[in-house]
């Protein structure tokens, strides 16, 4: 089965061409994920970089900051009203 679906096969040999000890594996999350984003009523929830654990150099924060918005903007929009709110904070944290 191919490892790498969609990946040209130029790509795929010049990734080959890399001397293993050349390759760092250094990830953007240095801390572990927050457990909850939403408080237990739903009425609070962390966006941005309080939510997202990247580094800080990675310049990520702002980003998923956006993309946080646009969903908790979206959710609230569809669920109808401010009873909903807890739902749609919830609901959020899931797609997020």
């Amino acid at each position: 089965m191919d490892e790498t679906p969609g990946w040209g096969d130029i790509f795929k040999a010049l990734v080959k061409t890399a001397p293993p000890e050349a390759v760092v594996d250094y990830p953007l999350v240095f801390r572990d994920p927050q457990p909850k984003w939403v408080s237990p009523n739903g009425r609070v929830v962390t966006l941005g970089d309080s939510a997202h654990t990247f580094i800080p150099t990675s310049g990520n924060g702002a980003t998923q900051a956006i993309e946080d918005a646009i969903t908790i903007a979206s959710c609230l929009q569809l669920a109808g009203g401010k009873e909903h709110v807890p739902i749609a904070a919830r609901v959020h944290a899931k797609l997020r």
